[in-house]
């Protein structure tokens, strides 16, 4: 475990105000709908978004129609988000990845990458809530949207929900390998000012624990809701795969769960995202395009050398359990620990860090 500079901040520096985690936890959700937010970001509802998740996309999935077969991959990111959905994917054509619709694979299902002079792509899209309208049932649509902004009709009973949990210090390391090249902020750069953003309301997508707790404690017990852990994904691949397609409602010969098994391992994913996507121009950039332009040289977004995985830049990093250890300083580990056994007591919910 490094041993270097505690997590708070220093005089006159530019990290978040207060610095320490304890204060930089869960805080009380706002009721405007936009608020002042970093450069390449967007506050609506009280939460950061990436500048391509808009209002109108928030607003239009809090009626959105869910098909009953819909199966809806939800995770704070970087929790195993595409992993999961590919898992699903695998399990819905008994494990023949030659019959995945590929067309139909999603980004989060919030981004909007069609606004008008924004657009990433060489064609005109819909946004992706709209796009998917037109696919084919059963659909696998992937979202990061917090608890209170997703489709009312799923606490109906419509659809299945799976919902992957992990541990936040890894998911906070690997979050920040992710965004570091993609410059939203010149400061997410710096690891001591990253991983004390990440636990306040102004990190992107929020804080870890709202998102998992809201989900956690409201709908553990819901019949259309599954919640698993990364961790134990990891340590038991063969039963992850089992839960699911139980819960999918699928029956798979012992073969086809094998093939699911071996097709979702990370180095199988790794290859065949990198081999088999578009370009990572079709990637959305950290910064509105039509702003590239006039952004200073360091902070115009720069597309990554590899391709662009099922949607984004290195989606697919390690795929490991305590990777944390090679970032968190010593006070940073013993500080988020206290927040973590504050936050989660009475939860029910245990994490595995290791």
């Amino acid at each position: 475990m490094c041993n270097s500079a505690s997590l708070r901040p220093q005089p006159n520096s530019n990290e978040p105000a207060d610095g320490s985690l304890k204060r930089l936890g869960m805080t009380e959700r706002k009721d405007e709908v936009n608020q002042p937010a970093e450069p390449g970001t967007v506050k609506l509802y009280g939460v950061t978004w990436p500048w391509f998740v808009t209002q109108e996309a928030l607003d239009a999935l809090k009626d959105y129609d869910v098909w009953d077969d819909d199966v809806w991959i939800v995770t704070y990111p970087k929790a195993g988000t595409h992993w999961a959905m590919e898992i699903v994917n695998l399990i819905l054509v008994d494990g023949h990845e030659e019959r995945i619709n590929r067309a139909q694979q999603s980004h989060p299902v919030e981004f909007d990458l069609s606004q008008p002079g924004r657009s990433v792509f060489k064609e005109p899209r819909p946004p992706q809530y709209k796009a998917m309208a037109q696919w084919t049932a059963p659909r696998v649509i992937m979202t990061h949207l917090t608890e209170e902004l997703m489709p009312s009709q799923i606490y109906q009973g419509k659809g299945k929900v799976v919902y992957v949990i992990r541990n936040p210090k890894d998911t906070t390391v690997s979050n920040w390998n992710f965004v570091k090249p993609m410059k939203f902020d010149s400061r997410y750069e710096k690891w001591d000012y990253f991983v004390k953003l990440s636990f306040s309301e102004e990190m992107v997508f929020g804080s870890w624990f709202p998102h998992v707790l809201d989900f956690w404690t409201k709908h553990r017990y819901d019949k259309n809701f599954l919640f698993l852990k990364y961790e134990d994904m990891i340590k038991d691949k063969k039963r992850a795969v089992i839960q699911i397609t139980d819960f999918l409602g699928k029956h798979l010969s012992d073969d086809a769960v094998d093939r699911v098994v071996e097709l979702c391992s990370f180095q199988s994913m790794k290859a065949r995202f990198n081999l088999s996507q578009p370009s990572a121009k079709e990637a959305p950039p950290s910064v509105p395009p039509s702003d590239q332009e006039s952004a200073p040289p360091d902070d115009q977004a720069k597309p990554p050398a590899d391709k662009g995985g099922l949607g984004a830049p290195s989606i697919l990093r390690k795929g490991t359990v305590g990777d944390w250890k090679t970032m968190f300083t010593v006070a940073q580990n013993e500080e988020l620990n206290a927040l973590f056994r504050e936050k989660m007591e009475g939860s029910g919910l245990t994490i595995e860090f290791e």
